[in-house]
């Protein structure tokens, strides 16, 4: 599928910056550690907050395991795990805030924008995905439910 005139081309994590810099690429979606971390700042001189990808981090446990332990075990470990996210999002924040200070010394603009118009625009192409994979509205609505209560 092509959507608003663009390629789709896949590039390696490793690739982008020489792609950028021989100008394959004009743009990336990546966080802001690769500007510095990657030096994608050196050829991207404007990094846009569009919000239309996000990763989330997940702990990932073995049904296996998590149905083996004891239900006191499971809350235990359910509570390390809601620590141990407070210290990632902490350090990835103060990584960020770092990155974004290299960054601007870099000659790097940052540029926030409402995003409900592509929003808009991006409606067809998630109607054609559910609808090709019915088995994705589940997961589709409770990532939007989840968007909807932590939008800024």
């Amino acid at each position: 599928m092509y959507y608003f005139g663009a390629n789709d081309i896949t590039i390696s994590f490793g690739e982008v910056y020489k792609a950028l810099k021989n100008n394959v690429v004009d743009g990336a979606e990546n966080n802001e550690l690769a500007l510095v971390d990657q030096k994608h700042g050196e050829f991207c001189k404007y990094y846009t907050y569009d919000r239309h990808q996000m990763c989330p981090d997940m702990l990932v446990g073995s049904s296996l395991f998590l149905y083996s332990i004891p239900e006191e075990d499971f809350d235990m470990f359910k509570k390390a795990a809601i620590e141990a996210q407070k210290v990632e999002f902490s350090y990835w924040k103060k990584s960020i805030e770092e990155a974004k200070k290299k960054a601007k010394e870099m000659g790097v603009t940052f540029i926030d924008v409402d995003v409900r118009e592509f929003q808009e625009k991006v409606k067809p192409i998630y109607e054609e995905m559910l609808k090709e994979k019915p088995q994705m509205k589940s997961l589709y609505e409770k990532a939007k439910a989840f968007d909807q209560k932590n939008a800024k």
